[in-house]
C-alpha cells in the first residue's frame, strides 16, 4: 500500500491518474476499480461509498458479458425484502469484494486522497483494506495520502513511498533556467549569472515544488 505524501496543489492526484492510465492497459482477467475522494463533496468523503463504488467498478464479470451472480444474488435478498434497505451497507460491500477480486486472477485498487475521507470511518476502511489484502493474494491496493498521524500509524506495516513536493525542484530550476534564456534573447543588456541564480532561487523556495 504505497503513501504518496505532499501538499495540497503539488500533483498527487495527477500521480495517480497516471497510476490508473497504466493499469487501464491491463491483460485480459485483471480487474481494475479506482476512486478519487474529494474533501469538499461528502460523498466523495464517505468510506462507505468508496467500498461501493469498488463493487460497482468490478460488478461485471470477468469475461465483461454479465453481472456477477454474488450481486445477482444480493439483489433478489433486497428484492425480497421490498428494498427496505436498497444502499449496500459497509460490511456487505466488504463481503463482496472479497468475493468479487477472487474471480480475476488479479485485482487493483487504486485510491486518491485516503485524507480527505471523513476522519473516523477511516480507520475501519484502512481495516477492510488490510482484511481484504490478507484474505486475497491477487490483490493489490495503491493509496494515496498525506502523513496524517492516524494514517502513518495504520498503514505504518505496508509499502510506504515517500514524495515531497519539493523533490521536482531540479525540473523547476531547469524550466526557469530554460525561461530566463528564451527571455535574454530580446533584451539588450544581458542578465548576470549572480542575477540569474537569484531569480531561480527565489521562485524555487516561493513555489515550494508546485
Amino acid at each position: 500500500v504505497p503513501d504518496s505524501v505532499s501538499s495540497a496543489g503539488a500533483g498527487k492526484t495527477k500521480l495517480v491518474s497516471r497510476v490508473v492510465d497504466h493499469f487501464a492497459h491491463r491483460p485480459r482477467g485483471h480487474a481494475l476499480a479506482y476512486f478519487y475522494c474529494n474533501r469538499n463533496e461528502d460523498t466523495r468523503r464517505d468510506p462507505e461509498n468508496i467500498l461501493r463504488s469498488f463493487v460497482k467498478q468490478l460488478s461485471i464479470s470477468p469475461a465483461g458479458d454479465a453481472i456477477q451472480q454474488s450481486l445477482v444474488e444480493v439483489y433478489k435478498k433486497k428484492e425480497g425484502t421490498g428494498f427496505a434497505s436498497a444502499k449496500l451497507a459497509f460490511e456487505e460491500s466488504k463481503t463482496l469484494l472479497l468475493g468479487l477480486v477472487q474471480t480475476y486472477s488479479r485485482t487493483t485498487l487504486v485510491l486518491d486522497a485516503l485524507d480527505e475521507t471523513h476522519q473516523q470511518p477511516r480507520a475501519e476502511l484502512i481495516d477492510a483494506f488490510g482484511y481484504l489484502i490478507s484474505e486475497s493474494p491477487q490483490l493489490k491496493i495503491f493509496i494515496s495520502s498525506r502523513r496524517d498521524d492516524d494514517i502513518k500509524r495504520q498503514l505504518a506495516k505496508g509499502a510506504n513511498v515517500g514524495i515531497e513536493a519539493t523533490d521536482n525542484e531540479n525540473d523547476i530550476g531547469k524550466f526557469v533556467m530554460d525561461q530566463i534564456d528564451q527571455v535574454q534573447k530580446h533584451r539588450r543588456n544581458p542578465i548576470s549569472p549572480g542575477l540569474r541564480q537569484d531569480i531561480i532561487q527565489v521562485l524555487l523556495d516561493k513555489s515550494q515544488g508546485m
